[in-house]
């Protein structure tokens, strides 16, 4: 992210513990946060580790740069 990006991104997926195999009731996080931040999403089953997280946002920046998607464990296994 350039050095003078600002802006929000919105956030909806499963919470960072999240772990119900038959995904009702299951820990949700939802939220607004700085362009910057890193969010941690959960997984929705333990066996088959599937996930679905939607980020939508608006960034706006004076300088030119790359903005780039990271994609990782948070806990390396």
């Amino acid at each position: 992210m350039p050095a003078d990006a600002t802006g929000l991104k919105g956030v909806q997926g499963p919470g960072s513990a999240a772990t119900d195999s038959g995904a009702d009731n299951i820990s949700m996080r939802a939220g607004s946060h700085g362009v910057g931040t890193d969010v941690i999403y959960g997984r929705r089953n333990v066996s088959t580790n599937l996930l679905y997280a939607v980020e939508t946002g608006v960034v706006s920046t004076v300088t030119g740069g790359t903005c780039a998607i990271a994609w990782a464990q948070s806990t390396s296994s």
